[in-house]
């Protein structure tokens, strides 16, 4: 064999071997932080169960990719269809307070629980963009589904959905005005702050192979960028953001990308109320926030004491009151009713 060939082709096998490495690195990494959320019995968030007197729901399967994702209808006889995309939640009905509320308006919401959360299939959902796939594939569905094939839509989102329904904006024609809040500009780029504010020298160790991996799992839009999604669409949307977001840190934000942002239907609102300015607080109430940090209050004070976050959490549960707990910010859902019938 010629000399220059063979050490080409060691070169090349051994390139193949580090990014097959690089692959499982960060597929592992993946896997520890986005595994299964499950619906938990005692929990803070409100159930289906505790709703369900007065607010029906009709259930209906579709997927994504190879895996079976649960969704639901709530206000089926309402006129003005609307898809709610939930966050990093064990399924939608973390956001029942919100969704009833939307019911109340006049909205026939559609929602699902994403990959691997709440009722939907699924051992991982492999990162911050899996929303934005889940709701193509439901895009995907509704086309495909003579009831809804020509009916238009609003979408709404909130953290992983407020990045997925903005990073959707020029995905369907059917769309009509968007409200995306607390979303981020770049999945990857969240997910690497959040190791490296954990651990500095495993995030750079590991940016290379959360690219590779999340290139497996998604594809080439795998670290699609929201705000040039929003710049290729004509679509009227709303971005919402709090000024003190801990999870979303306005950096890392769209609204942060608003100077970037050449859509003139594009409107923004920035949250500075001091109950109203943090990643889920932006979409609670007033009472509820206070009553939210009073339970919190509990589970810090029994962790401070006991050093155990079981007893801690059962300290927060014990006589919660989960309505109080999950009350949707009625301004806030106001100014977006408005926005949406403008």
């Amino acid at each position: 064999m010629n000399p220059i060939l063979k050490i080409i082709l060691i070169i090349l096998a051994v390139i193949i071997v580090l990014l097959f490495l690089s692959y499982l690195f960060g597929d592992a990494i993946i896997k520890r932080a986005f595994s299964r959320l499950d619906i938990q019995k005692d929990s803070e968030l409100l159930s289906y169960d505790d709703v369900k007197d007065k607010y029906e729901r009709d259930e209906f399967n579709f997927y994504s990719k190879k895996v079976k994702l649960n969704g639901y209808i709530y206000g089926k006889n309402n006129n003005k269809l609307l898809i709610y995309v939930h966050g990093m939640c064990p399924g939608h009905t973390g956001y029942l307070s919100d969704i009833t509320y939307l019911v109340d308006l006049g909205y026939k919401v559609i929602t699902y629980d994403f990959t691997a959360s709440g009722l939907s299939n699924g051992a991982y959902f492999y990162g911050v963009n899996q929303q934005k796939y889940d709701l193509m594939s439901l895009f995907k569905y509704l086309n495909e589904n003579e009831e809804y094939k020509n009916q238009e839509f609003y979408l709404y989102g909130h953290s992983m959905g407020g990045y997925a329904v903005a990073a959707c904006a020029n995905k369907s024609a059917r769309i009509k005005k968007i409200v995306s809040i607390s979303g981020f500009n770049k999945p990857i780029q969240l997910l690497f702050n959040f190791i490296k504010g954990n651990k500095k020298f495993l995030a750079y160790l590991a940016f290379l192979p959360l690219h590779i991996a999340s290139l497996f799992h998604f594809g080439l839009h795998y670290n699609e960028s929201a705000y040039k999604s929003i710049n290729k669409s004509n679509k009227d949307i709303m971005i919402i953001h709090g000024e003190k977001d801990e999870t979303v840190n306005l950096e890392l934000s769209i609204y942060n990308k608003k100077d970037k942002i050449k859509n003139k239907k594009a409107v923004f609102k920035l949250m500075t109320d001091e109950y109203h300015n943090t990643h889920n607080s932006v979409i609670a109430s007033t009472e509820c926030v206070k009553y939210q940090r009073e339970r919190l209050k509990l589970f810090n004070d029994e962790l401070k004491k006991t050093k155990n976050r079981n007893l801690a959490y059962k300290k927060m549960i014990d006589g919660i009151d989960r309505f109080k707990f999950n009350v949707a910010n009625d301004e806030l859902m106001k100014e977006i009713d408005a926005f949406y019938n403008n």
